[in-house]
């Protein structure tokens, strides 16, 4: 395969799969067997949609360009500034998201180790240096490392799977739980989020420089990875977790950080030594491979008009502002883990899912290029779906 596709591939994939995929087995817990396979393969079918649209805009825009360069191609001047507007406050919320699991890894290392009760600060300071310095390197540094991140997240999953499928209750099915609507349409908001890649795509797409056409195929392989490792994920823990208890699903529902705690549970349940390192390293991978996708998205979004524009700034400004707010985030409020990430269902919604269809029409009809009724179905598909989250989160 492609060294470049494998590149892109996992930089989609190490975006896609980050805190998120700690939340999933939580924010499932309601939905079934059936719910769940089916609120995933929504969600991925959305994002993969929009995803599609949004390399169509990218590539008939010049190759320096953003989301900010995107809609003010397609949609004009005056759509510039509140889409960048509502594009910062996406990559900001995930990230702060990303930053309040990652110090939450961190306290419990430092705990580990002998040292607890350390400031808050002390506790993010870990991942926000080495995102920043990683970012500050550039590109391809940061393809280096999310190579590794990513392989690091596929391995310890795949050690999980073999020390849990020994402790797998076969009895206990998820089709068995009570499909409860209300649940699915609350919980669709932090689902979506998991799958949510399309901001990385301009990056992706100039990292494959004169191998662009190679993005469609990144794109299918690259969201294919989170929805098949959620969906395995999702029903393990159910099977391996009691529905109630001190160590149960009905727990860590009711946990503010379960970055941490679902290792703490694994390990008081089976005292098995390995499973919480195991369990550990795969939240550490999850987290680190979305906030260097993250970031680096917000970096390159931020720098689209803050260093390339006619305000310039320095490449460390520009890295300060981007950093330090979701960092501060982490500091205030360490137990907005699900609030960060519900806050940026709604605009993974509009912004990933909404704004690629308008665009792409725009643009389609800007080119005289056909619209078939495949395309008509998939940007209504997208938008009805996009526009019933949001509701779900205001209602």
């Amino acid at each position: 395969m492609n060294k470049k596709l494998i590149g892109a591939v996992f930089f989609i994939a190490g975006t896609s799969i980050g805190a998120a995929a700690l939340a999933l087995p939580v924010v499932a817990s309601t939905l079934g067997f059936f719910g769940t396979f089916f609120a995933f393969f929504i969600s991925w079918l959305v994002m993969y949609y929009a995803g599609l649209m949004v390399v169509e805009v990218s590539l008939a825009c010049k190759e320096e360009h953003s989301f900010i360069s995107m809609t003010e191609f397609t949609l004009g001047p005056s759509y510039k500034w509140p889409i960048a507007i509502a594009y910062s406050i996406l990559l900001y919320s995930l990230l702060a998201a990303y930053f309040t699991g990652g110090a939450d890894l961190a306290k419990a290392f430092f705990s580990a180790v002998g040292f607890s009760n350390l400031p808050l600060i002390v506790d993010t300071m870990p991942f926000m240096l080495v995102t920043a310095l990683v970012v500050y390197l550039g590109a391809k540094y940061i393809d280096y490392l999310n190579r590794l991140m990513v392989t690091g997240l596929i391995l310890s999953f795949l050690l999980l799977l073999f020390l849990l499928i020994d402790n797998a209750d076969f009895t206990f099915s998820m089709s068995k739980q009570k499909f409860e609507f209300s649940s699915f349409v609350a919980m669709m908001p932090v689902i979506i989020t998991a799958f949510g890649y399309q901001v990385v795509i301009p990056s992706v797409r100039h990292y494959l420089a004169k191998s662009v056409e190679l993005l469609p195929k990144a794109i299918f392989l690259g969201s294919a990875i989170p929805f098949i490792l959620y969906f395995i994920w999702a029903i393990v823990i159910f099977m391996v977790l009691p529905a109630t208890g001190t160590y149960s699903i009905s727990s860590l529902v009711q946990s503010s950080q379960p970055a941490t705690d679902l290792p703490l549970f694994l390990s008081a349940l089976f005292n098995i030594k390995i499973l919480t390192v195991a369990t550990s390293l795969f939240a550490f991978f999850a987290l680190s491979s979305s906030i260097l996708g993250i970031a680096f998205s917000l970096f390159d979004f931020l720098a689209d008009k803050l260093i390339y524009g006619k305000n310039q700034l320095s490449k460390s400004s520009v890295l300060m502002i981007t950093l330090f707010p979701p960092a501060l985030f982490s500091v205030f409020y360490p137990d907005g883990f699900i609030l960060a990430l519900s806050f940026a269902g709604i605009f993974v919604a509009i912004l990933n899912g909404i704004l690629p269809v308008i665009m792409l029409y725009k643009l389609r009809v800007a080119t005289a290029k056909k619209i078939t009724m495949r395309d008509y179905f998939a940007m209504f598909f997208v938008v009805v779906v996009s526009i019933l989250l949001i509701l779900s989160y205001l209602y």
